[in-house]
């Protein structure tokens, strides 16, 4: 069996990225602000974009690592025929 660790880091980070958006709260819509609330809609909001770009970028790195990695297996693989 081969050791496809970067190609499942990028498929849970590109899962983590769409579960981020899918409790995203869109500030425009949010009730009225609460003066002793912790946390206000835009806070949340920004978190949950950051949370999302994140774990795209480790997706999309991962990802590259990976393709990077089947490239050099491949040319490697070309290189003993």
């Amino acid at each position: 069996m081969k050791n496809n660790s970067l190609a499942m880091i990028a498929t849970i980070a590109a899962v983590g990225a769409l579960a981020s958006l899918t409790g995203y709260i869109d500030p425009a819509i949010c009730g009225k602000p609460q003066e002793n609330s912790w946390m206000n809609c835009e806070e949340v909001a920004n978190q949950t974009l950051t949370a999302f770009w994140a774990c795209f970028a480790v997706a999309a790195a991962s990802l590259t690592g990976y393709l990077l990695q089947l490239r050099k297996a491949n040319r490697a693989l070309r290189g003993k025929r």
